[in-house]
Formats: structure tokens, C-alpha cells, sequence
């Protein structure tokens, strides 16, 4: 199971470090089991809840962002045929490079607002419809939302947006839409049309590849009557984003840290909701909600593991019985050898292109009480059994 897959001023960097991590104990029916931990191949991974730092520098934006998921009303709520989850280059948008990835480098730069720092964080989701027929490249919508400091700060971005050179004769905006209007094709990936909505200090955005610009108009138009009212239920402000604690409840505090940091951005790491997990995982996004739903899961913890705290242990049991945001694999996963000494434990293993070629994969999971834990997908058997070893120790301290 995986996600999918400019520099902040000092006053902000500052509030950043002022956070503290939460306490590293957590509510839970977890009973402790320390006479385990003398018997189990841990490989060096830690064993106990750690210590959360406060992020800094641009690593900031990426808890807001995750925050700003909880808000955006994604493909499937608005057509239900917008179910299948696809490759995304960068599950949030809490940087430059992730912006540039999903709006190409010319957009993504001004979106970015480098030169003013004013920029908060975003939330996307690209769903594609189910395939009909092989080698067939399906229509496509994205969605997404970006947080500014201020509203100047967004109509800033938006003049510039709108003095872009066009890819279309006659750009228009959405009808019965008097703010929005229609940006340059952003990629080949997203496609073509692009609508722009500035609202205060967000700035919405919705694009379609592959479907006519009639139907294209239709669903935008129900997407900003939805997204608007959604953006309400937000109550942070800019500086209470940006100054979000380094961990919830302390599910960071439970997993194991080891994730890929690119330009000082850790794009895996934080806490978050189901909503938000749906947006960057994969499968479908109905399903996984529903799944989840039904499991009460109300709080996920991303680092190297992911932890998730269910309703209770038959809930967690549940969840990892039906979970579909799996490892993006080219062949069935097949079970593989669960340490020994692990109560539960189960080790699975497949071929997987995540990361280009095709390689083995290997990834464990565990239940202790009402938490679910899994490994990221690993290149080695050992090395997934050691660290579910490590996660199961971990989780002894969850009361």
C-alpha cells in the first residue's frame, strides 16, 4: 500500500518550529506485550512511539495541504463514472515542483508565488472513467483547490494566469460563472478545457481530457456550486495552517520514519483523514471511502508505515480484510512468510512498476487492537518481516 506517486519566509519557518509533537501515546485497546520484544528480528528499527519534529522550511505547506483535502469535492462526487484511480505526478500540492508536475512548469510557477511567499498549500485529484477497451486512453477530470494568504494574493496570481498566451481561439469562462475563466491547456496529462474560480483566498480549478466541451461545462459548473459551500467548513486561518502540530492524537508517533525527502519536502509524511487518504492512494476512491466508512477509520498516520485507527479490533481486522489501496502492482500479490513471533502478522509479495521498472516487492501487515499498521512495499522479505516486527512492538505502547 502506498500514495501515489519555492522556500517559505522566516517569520513562517519560525511559527513552524514553535510546535511541539503531541504525546506519543494514544488512546486504543492496545494491551502490552513487552516480553515480545527480546524474541523479534527487528533489524533496528525503532520499537517504541518516537518523538514528532516540527517541520520547517517548504516542508511546511505539506500538513496544510493534507488538511485542504478534507475539503475539495473530488471527480466521483460529481459523476460517479469518474471512479478509477490514476497515476498522479504528485498526490498534494504543498510545493513549486508539485504544482509544476500537475499544471506544467509555466502555470505551476505562478500558482507557486515564489517571489511573494504567499502561497499556503493544495489539494488534487485526477480520476479517469473505467477503460471499455484495451490500449484505450479514458476521459479524464482533475480537481483541485490552492490556499493563499490573502485574497490580494490570489487576484495577484489570477492577473497573471489570465495574461498567459492562449491555446484556445476563444477562451470563455463557465456559463453563469461570472468570476471564473478559461486558462491555457495545462498538460497533456490533465488535457484541455481549464477553468479557473478565484473565492476569496482559494483559487479552484477544474480540467477534463477527453470529453466534450458541453458535458466538460455541465460538470465544472456543478463542481462550483458544490466546491464553494465545501470551502466554508474550513475555519483556518493561513497562520493556523501553517502552524498545524507535527503530529494528531500521536498516530505519527506509531509509525516508523524513512520517508523519501525530495528538495526538503517529505510528500509521504503526516497525518490525515479518510478523505484525504482516498486523494492519494490508490483504487477507487468510492470504494476506499466506503471501506473506510464502514471500518470507522478516523485517522491515518503516513511515514515509512502507515497506521490506522479503526472503530475498534474487529473494525481494524475488517478494514485489512477489504482494503484496496494497494501497491500499484503488474501481477496478483501472493502471501508470503509472516515472522515468526508476530501474533497475526501477514506478508504478501508481488511485482510492482511504482518506481519504473519492474521489480519484487514485498509488504506486511499487523492489527493490535484497533490499529491496522503496514509496511511500505519493500524489496525484501526480511526487510518487511523485520519491520512489521518493529511496527508490532510499537503499537504495544498505543493505550
Amino acid at each position: 500500500m502506498g500514495i501515489r506517486m519555492g522556500r517559505f519566509g522566516p517569520t513562517l519557518i519560525a511559527a513552524a518550529l514553535v510546535v511541539s509533537a503531541c504525546s506519543t501515546t494514544i488512546a486504543g485497546t492496545a494491551v502490552s506485550d513487552p516480553s515480545a520484544a527480546p524474541h523479534l528480528d527487528t533489524g533496528g528499527f525503532p520499537t517504541k512511539p518516537r518523538d514528532v519534529p516540527a517541520r520547517v522550511g517548504s516542508d511546511v505547506r505539506v500538513q496544510p495541504s493534507f488538511e485542504l483535502g478534507n475539503y475539495l469535492i473530488v471527480p466521483a462526487e460529481l459523476d460517479a463514472g469518474f471512479t478509477e484511480d490514476t497515476s498522479v505526478p504528485i498526490p498534494s500540492l504543498p510545493s513549486t515542483v508539485g504544482l509544476a508536475l500537475t499544471v506544467g512548469k509555466t502555470q505551476g510557477l505562478l500558482l507557486a508565488d515564489e517571489e511573494r511567499n504567499r502561497y499556503i498549500g493544495g489539494a488534487v485529484m485526477t480520476s479517469q472513467r473505467t477503460w471499455t477497451s484495451a490500449g484505450e486512453d479514458p476521459p479524464r477530470m482533475t480537481t483541485y483547490l490552492m490556499r493563499y494568504r490573502t485574497s490580494a494574493a490570489v487576484d495577484d496570481v489570477v492577473a497573471k494566469l489570465k495574461a498567459l498566451p492562449k491555446t484556445v481561439s476563444e477562451p470563455k469562462g463557465l456559463p453563469g460563472k461570472p468570476d471564473s475563466f478559461e486558462a491555457p491547456t495545462i498538460t497533456s496529462y490533465t488535457g484541455s478545457p481549464v477553468w479557473y474560480i478565484p473565492r476569496g483566498d482559494y483559487l479552484l480549478g477544474i480540467a477534463f481530457k477527453g470529453i466534450s466541451r458541453v458535458e466538460a461545462e455541465s460538470i465544472a459548473g456543478r463542481w462550483v456550486d458544490r466546491q464553494i459551500p465545501k470551502l466554508a467548513e474550513q475555519q483556518l486561518t493561513a497562520d493556523q495552517l501553517l502552524a498545524m502540530p507535527a503530529d494528531r492524537d500521536g498516530i505519527l508517533s506509531l509509525t516508523i520514519p524513512g520517508v523519501q525527502v525530495v528538495d526538503g519536502i517529505a510528500y509521504e509524511l503526516g497525518y490525515m483523514s479518510p478523505r484525504t487518504w482516498a486523494q492519494l492512494t490508490t483504487g477507487r476512491w468510492s470504494e476506499n471511502i466506503a471501506i473506510m466508512d464502514r471500518a470507522g477509520i478516523d485517522l491515518i498516520g503516513s511515514s515509512a508505515t502507515k497506521v490506522f485507527r479503526a472503530r475498534d479490533n474487529a473494525s481494524a481486522e475488517y478494514y485489512r480484510s477489504a482494503d484496496r489501496s494497494d501497491v500499484e502492482g503488474e501481477t496478483a500479490p501472493t502471501s508470503a512468510a509472516a515472522p515468526a513471533g508476530v501474533p497475526g502478522a501477514q506478508c504478501k509479495t508481488g511485482t510492482t512498476k511504482a518506481n519504473g521498472a519492474a521489480r519484487a516487492y514485498y509488504a506486511c501487515t499487523v492489527v493490535v487492537g484497533r490499529y491496522y499498521a503496514t509496511t511500505s512495499a519493500i524489496s525484501s522479505l526480511d526487510a518487511a518481516q523485520q519491520q512489521i516486527s518493529a511496527q508490532y512492538l510499537i503499537l504495544q505502547h498505543a493505550k
